[in-house]
């Protein structure tokens, strides 16, 4: 399989960031180690391969169901597993990139947010590969069999709930308010959409 999943970096002094999940992906076909010719039983990543959207691209709650009906000892495997592995990697590798000396522009402004897209692999031994992150990735590409109401709603949590959250953490940090993400007007809907990844609010003083 590969994996992928969003942070949105909401900002950066303190830094907070949320956690979101994307998609699962997996080949139309069976791979066959012997035939590197036939590109559906690889991963492609061109929109027109493969018949059953569906099944290419699931929910990581539609992987945990394939687990529980496929591997029996990998109940609960996502949430207490895989999820917490793609966490702990992403919060490191945010963390690496965000202190590097760089192009200050690259980060988000106050009051704005940055999406960052991670993708992995998942091999059939249930090892995860981290493969790599992108600032500059489409959040759903257009699949137009997938894009249904669940999907929207993902997107427009990526896009546009989470900058508004990120307008609030200006408005706090401007009047001196509490930074911790919990005590914000919109954590109610922030939460049904985002975990969070990295707070460093505590650390630092409105």
């Amino acid at each position: 399989f590969s994996l992928r999943t969003f942070a949105v970096i909401a900002s950066t002094s303190p830094l907070l960031v949320l956690y979101s999940d994307g998609p699962a992906s997996r080949s139309p076909e069976m791979y066959q180690s012997g035939n590197f010719s036939d590109t559906l039983s690889h991963l492609p990543n061109v929109h027109r391969e493969g018949g059953d959207w569906t099944m290419r691209r699931p929910s990581l709650q539609m992987l945990q169901e394939y687990l529980d009906r496929t591997f029996g000892s990998k109940q609960g495997y996502v949430d207490q597993t895989l999820r917490p592995s793609l966490k702990a990697i992403m919060q490191d590798v945010v963390r690496s990139i965000i202190r590097q000396p760089g192009d200050p522009h690259f980060w988000p402004l106050p009051g704005t947010m940055k999406i960052l897209c991670f993708d992995f692999m998942l091999d059939e031994n249930f090892k995860l590969y981290y493969h790599e992150v992108n600032s500059n990735c489409v959040v759903f590409p257009g699949y137009p069999n997938l894009r249904g109401a669940v999907q929207e709603a993902r997107e427009r949590a990526l896009t546009v709930e989470s900058l508004l959250f990120a307008e609030e953490l200006l408005y706090r940090k401007k009047y001196g308010l509490s930074l911790d993400p919990t005590s914000f007007y919109r954590w109610e809907t922030i939460k049904e959409s985002f975990d969070i990844l990295i707070d460093e609010s505590s650390t630092k003083k409105p």
